[in-house]
């Protein structure tokens, strides 16, 4: 997908259209700050899964919680690394499985507001 592609498929949406959900997928995640731009000017309220759409300007996010995900799959390797056999060792639950990022123009894009009560 390119930006000329994207122009054109939200020059083409329907005054009926009141809201966007954009998708966790890696094709847009690469044009993300296009989306938001676009999503603004067309005066979309936008929710997007993935916390760089919001940090990009984007109004909100909410979904899973990757960075956290990716640290405890790190501290699984790391146990295994020293030693541990990987079937002695407990899956742990989950204290926090999503995350919340919030784009608000008095904070800036250097500090968006995350809330972290909005997932307990």
């Amino acid at each position: 997908m390119t930006p000329d592609q994207l122009r054109a498929l939200f020059a083409d949406l329907d005054r009926s259209v009141q809201a966007l959900y954009v998708a966790p997928q890696a094709i847009l995640w690469v044009h993300r700050e296009e989306i938001v731009k676009l999503a603004a000017r067309a005066k979309l309220p936008a929710v997007y899964e993935i916390r760089d759409y919001a940090l990009a300007g984007g109004l909100t996010s909410y979904g899973t919680d990757y960075r956290s995900l990716y640290r405890d799959a790190a501290r699984y390797v790391d146990r295994i690394f020293k030693g541990a056999r990987p079937g002695d060792l407990r899956a742990t639950q989950r204290v926090r499985a999503c995350d919340q990022c919030q784009y608000r123009k008095d904070a800036g894009r250097d500090n968006p507001t995350v809330d972290p009560g909005a997932h307990e």
